[in-house]
């Protein structure tokens, strides 16, 4: 089934009325401050409570709103990583009603139409797109990464995340021939993404039931991993969790990572190699996975130069988080 990227659903909110959002809903944190953050189409706030906590007031879009199930999941995903392994993820805050989410009509908003209404603990750190990258840092992103995904999987399930299917999915991506009109000013590059997309659909989607599978964080960038004192300290942003072969995610991260600046290093050669290496001290992988990586993660950036420019065009003003030089730690920081 073909899918299309939503566009206008962002909700309708201001500052003030998020000040108004939190007293009624979160009226025990005594809500003093509230600054709005970058988010590609929900509404993202941080706030500030009483003895200076911080927590992330989000607001999603129309279109996941309506998905029974899908906040949910995630709700639960970030609570079992938090309870079962003390990792340190964006938790959610119960609200007046005892309740993790709320969908509710917005003050502004005259149609009826609801949206979901979530507050999450903030994450400190510094985004590692910020950071210059060196051996350790990779060993470390593919560490983190392993172990992310074998917490995720022990003990997790959640049948919403699991049929999910949605357009920035890596599985998807052949579903952005639709988009590639947008490359038609530069035939070189939508001809390298067209071999991009059909090398992925013979070589790793006709064969994907021959991949092991697994609950994914779907989004491991530059952009969501955070760095505390020289380590990863911990991760954000699951809003893209979907099930799928586990190599995707590896190879997502592999996408991205090549192309964060580096400290004497080869972001080709090197970049991979220490990512892998760390990844598989908690995951370990067979022939057919590791020769799959590189067409996975050229996917991936294929994918992601194609549908980022897309909205781009759309929606000119948008800070889109697509372009891997993107460096200003807001994008997704969620």
């Amino acid at each position: 089934m073909s899918q299309t990227i939503p566009l206008d659903t962002k909700p309708p909110t201001t500052e003030e009325s998020v000040v108004s959002i939190c007293d009624r809903l979160y009226p025990q944190l005594g809500i003093e401050n509230v600054k709005e953050i970058n988010s590609y189409d929900d509404r993202n706030y941080l706030v500030s409570g009483k003895n200076e906590e911080q927590f992330i007031l989000k607001i999603t879009n129309s279109i996941d709103t309506q998905d029974d199930g899908l906040l949910e999941g995630q709700n639960k995903l970030m609570l079992h990583l938090s309870r079962k392994y003390e990792l340190c993820v964006p938790v959610p805050i119960l609200n007046v009603h005892g309740q993790y989410l709320s969908r509710e009509e917005l003050n502004t908003n005259q149609n009826g139409q609801k949206f979901a209404i979530r507050l999450l603990k903030y994450v400190s750190g510094t985004i590692l797109g910020k950071l210059q990258l060196n051996k350790q840092l990779l060993i470390q992103c593919g560490e983190y990464l392993g172990k992310l995904q074998r917490c995720i999987n022990d003990g997790y399930t959640d049948q919403s995340i699991k049929t999910r299917q949605y357009l920035w999915s890596l599985t998807s991506f052949p579903q952005a021939r639709q988009y590639l009109y947008v490359l038609d000013q530069n035939p070189i590059k939508r001809q390298w993404v067209e071999e991009a997309m059909n090398r992925f659909e013979t070589e790793i989607l006709e064969r994907k039931d021959q991949f092991e599978h697994a609950y994914l964080h779907g989004d491991f960038n530059e952009q969501n991993i955070l760095v505390k004192d020289g380590s990863i300290s911990g991760i954000i942003d699951f809003g893209d969790i979907y099930y799928g072969p586990r190599i995707f995610d590896l190879a997502i991260c592999i996408a991205y990572v090549m192309l964060v600046d580096m400290s004497d290093l080869d972001p080709v050669l090197d970049a991979p190699r220490y990512v892998l290496e760390g990844f598989i001290k908690h995951v370990p992988l067979c022939e057919r996975e590791l020769v799959s990586i590189p067409i996975c993660s050229v996917a991936r950036i294929a994918q992601s130069v194609t549908l980022g420019l897309w909205t781009y065009q759309q929606q000119p003003g948008m800070n889109i988080c697509w372009s891997p030089k993107q460096k200003d730690g807001k994008c997704c920081n969620e």
